[in-house]
């Protein structure tokens, strides 16, 4: 484990030129902690600044073979081998970049980075359908599956590094094909015990198909260094991780943090309310725009919901080393709030599936397990007050515009306008952001998105509605843990907890599923779910 006090004061040696001593420290921790790649690479940063090139290209090779996703590695690299006008190894590190930002889904980044590698090595076949791909995505056209039988035809018989065997297993997973992937990811295995992607990607193989334990298992490897997986690293805490002790053996509180998104944040919050419901003390670290949902809805005398907390970084007044090591970056809280916040034990928060161990058979599945505010659902069905007999849905048909494969998941209004060509329903636009400029004035369309402010106020909305109609976003999500009937439109297999071929959910009893018969093809769902509105209100 990384001393965090002896690593600050290494780095303030190395900004103030005291050279030999940061470089004595700097050694000291490495020594203590051989695997911590960031360590070398500082000792590289320092070997360079005292004019070791040498020394400072094998450390940062040493680094990059430690963990091969962090994109300043390769960087420095690269800039070390123009400085000796090395061209060929400055256009393979470059290429070594264009691979960690596209891992991080920076996928224009990726394409400069691939771009400078093909000015100074033109021509190289790998960099160049790398690039293609990243592009690709860029554009929003990639991850066909003619892209993939090209990577599974460009790889398959070839494939012997582990970076192209990684790179084929993907494929393999993306075309559905996870029978023919796990062997791939084995051999990586067989390779490289410790490779986390490979793990992990063996963890969503294993979801998909619905063998949770083993799934969950492998997926804790999200944790470690080389997988890239950087949102909540460990370092930030000197507590231990919670392996299931009970609230007598832990003796205090116990901290969750939210991983990733809202939609996972609201699917696994039920786990929270099972830990405090078995009496342990919880505070629910989440981000501050879904704070006010948990602390209104997930109401419990053993949960305390805090905003996502700033305990690492930036109370050493270090953001740019943050920006350095590949953390995100965060805005500073004015008050440490952890000082008066003790915690016995930290744990992801999807990792609960596992500590519970959570099958098929066992998913807690009880909803609704979010309850908003009485006062608000009140005021709600006055706004949303329809005759009798009046079928009333919600629709949201895009999710953040922001994330890499959006794309993939999200429609566009007029995609959806066959929808609301139907008696006796009534539509709301539940759709927030950009995309809700799409919409095209209709009699039976009301757009309330201005009025949901937060999470909150979509929650009460939604409990006035007969039915949200959906992308797989954080409303679908949302819906389904308020309990109300949901259809959740979505690509073939795009994500692993909606598993593989199933029209419904086990995690959401009122989730039904409309899945694309082909991925990219929307007309088809269009016109599933639009048979279906035509059932519901024949029923009406």
């Amino acid at each position: 484990m990384l001393n965090q006090r002896q690593f600050k004061q290494a780095v303030q040696l190395h900004e103030q030129g005291r050279h030999d001593e940061a470089e004595a420290l700097y050694a000291k921790l490495q020594k203590s902690d051989p695997k911590n790649a960031h360590i070398v690479h500082f000792r590289a940063l320092l070997a360079g600044h005292k004019g070791n090139e040498a020394d400072s290209i094998a450390l940062l090779g040493q680094a990059i073979r430690l963990n091969p996703n962090i994109p300043d590695f390769y960087r420095n690299l690269a800039d070390r081998f123009k400085k000796q006008g090395d061209k060929r190894q400055a256009a393979l590190a470059y290429a070594g970049l264009g691979g960690a930002l596209a891992q991080q889904t920076k996928f224009e980044e990726a394409v400069q980075a691939y771009d400078m590698s093909l000015t100074l090595a033109p021509g190289e076949k790998l960099v160049i359908a790398n690039r293609t791909a990243a592009q690709q995505h860029v554009k929003g056209v990639g991850g066909s599956d003619t892209d993939h039988r090209a990577a599974v035809f460009r790889l398959k018989h070839k494939a012997k590094t582990v970076p192209d065997l990684l790179a084929l297993a993907s494929a393999y997973q993306r075309l559905e094909e996870d029978d023919k992937a796990l062997p791939v990811l084995d051999r990586v295995l067989a390779m490289d015990p410790n490779c986390g992607p490979a793990h992990l990607n063996a963890a969503f193989v294993h979801l998909m198909r619905g063998d949770l334990e083993k799934g969950w298992k492998e997926h804790e490897w999200r944790w470690a260094e080389n997988t890239g997986y950087i949102e909540f690293p460990r370092c930030g805490f000197s507590q231990p991780v919670w392996k299931g002790e009970t609230p007598k053996q832990l003796g205090g509180a116990l901290l969750v943090v939210m991983e990733q998104a809202y939609g996972d944040a609201i699917q696994f919050s039920r786990y929270v309310r099972l830990l405090a419901d078995g009496g342990h003390k919880i505070l629910f670290e989440v981000q501050p725009y879904i704070v006010s949902l948990f602390a209104e809805a997930l109401k419990h005398p053993n949960i305390r919901v805090i905003p996502r907390g700033y305990y690492r970084w930036d109370k050493w007044r270090l953001g740019w080393l943050a920006k350095r090591l590949g953390h995100p970056m965060q805005k500073a809280s004015p008050t440490e709030i952890y000082r008066n916040l003790p915690f016995k034990a930290w744990v992801g928060l999807l990792s609960l599936p596992e500590r519970f161990g959570t099958t098929l058979e066992t998913i807690p599945a009880a909803t609704p397990y979010l309850y908003p505010a009485p006062a608000k659902i009140a005021r709600w069905s006055r706004t949303l007050a329809q005759p009798a007999g009046t079928v009333k849905i919600g629709l949201v048909w895009s999710g953040d515009v922001r994330h890499a494969e959006d794309y993939k998941r999200s429609m566009s209004f007029t995609q959806i306008a066959p929808w609301l060509d139907r008696a006796g329903a009534q539509f709301y636009s539940l759709q927030v952001g950009t995309p809700g400029a799409q919409i095209e004035p209709r009699g039976n369309l009301t757009n309330v998105a201005r009025d949901l402010t937060d999470f909150t106020e979509t929650a009460a909305a939604i409990q006035n509605l007969d039915l949200v109609i959906s992308v797989d976003t954080s409303v679908a999500h949302l819906a389904g843990a308020l309990n109300k009937p949901v259809w959740i439109v979505m690509p073939p297999a795009k994500d692993w907890r909606w598993l593989k071929n199933r029209t419904h959910s086990p995690w959401y009893p009122s989730a039904r599923l409309f899945r694309q018969h082909r991925s990219g093809e929307w007309h088809q769902v269009v016109a599933d779910v639009g048979a279906a509105l035509d059932e519901l209100l024949a029923r009406r």
